[in-house]
């Protein structure tokens, strides 16, 4: 039986030890145990994203959890992908946006993409909106996540999505921007079709336009 709660704790707490001893226990009794082990660190990274939004804790806690997270999450992995057979949901572009360079909120939601079976094709960070657009052209991608946490990340995202509509692949490609500045007057500015603000959703929304084909339905 996975204890949820001592895997969550675990991570809030920067307890390495703790968090990969619980992670392997899960591990052991198969894949229901390691997605309720993946479902405990998804919790307790979005705890700590509403704690540093709160100003309760700061960015090096927040890059020490996202670190604990992937080590966890590098031992649950293996059990999901053997599980799935090594199918995938689809592949998508990530990038963190020109001007930014914030990388710990885009590793923590490609790890669990990843987890869920999602192939994350990372750009990386400060990445051009030229850049961005010929990579979904060159990896025949249907959708981009961006991310940023500073004010001009806005700008840069909309350059990015007005490249991607000058390119003509605008229909074609979803868009989907994450940062803790987003809302829906800000997603709306930037042209996206979606903004999240933590991996949960995230994962969420890219897994069912995957599943929908959902660039495939758009003015239906």
């Amino acid at each position: 039986m996975v204890e949820r709660g001592a895997i969550a704790e675990a991570l809030v707490d920067l307890d390495k030890k703790k968090l990969l001893a619980a992670t392997r226990e899960a591990v052991k009794d198969g894949p229901e145990a390691s997605r309720e082990a993946l479902t405990a660190l998804e919790t307790a990274m979005n705890e700590i994203s509403l704690a540093y939004n709160r100003k309760e804790v700061f960015l090096p806690q927040v890059r020490a959890a996202g670190d604990l997270m992937r080590e966890a999450m590098d031992l649950i992995k293996p059990v999901l992908d053997a599980e799935r057979g090594g199918h995938m949901a689809g592949r998508i572009i990530f990038a963190t946006v020109k001007g930014d360079r914030a990388s710990t909120g885009k590793d923590v939601v490609i790890a669990m993409m990843e987890a869920d079976g999602i192939e994350v094709i990372d750009l990386g960070v400060n990445v051009s909106p030229e850049r961005i657009v010929r990579a979904c052209v060159e990896e025949d991608v249907h959708v981009m996540a961006l991310s940023g946490i500073l004010t001009s990340s806005i700008d840069s995202m909309r350059e990015t999505v007005k490249a991607l509509e000058e390119s003509g692949l605008r229909n074609d490609v979803m868009v989907l921007v994450g940062g803790r500045l987003l809302n829906d007057e800000t997603c709306a500015r930037i042209g996206a079709d979606a903004w999240a603000f933590n991996a949960i959703t995230s994962v969420e929304i890219v897994r069912g336009w995957l599943t929908a084909k959902a660039w495939e339905r758009r003015g239906e």
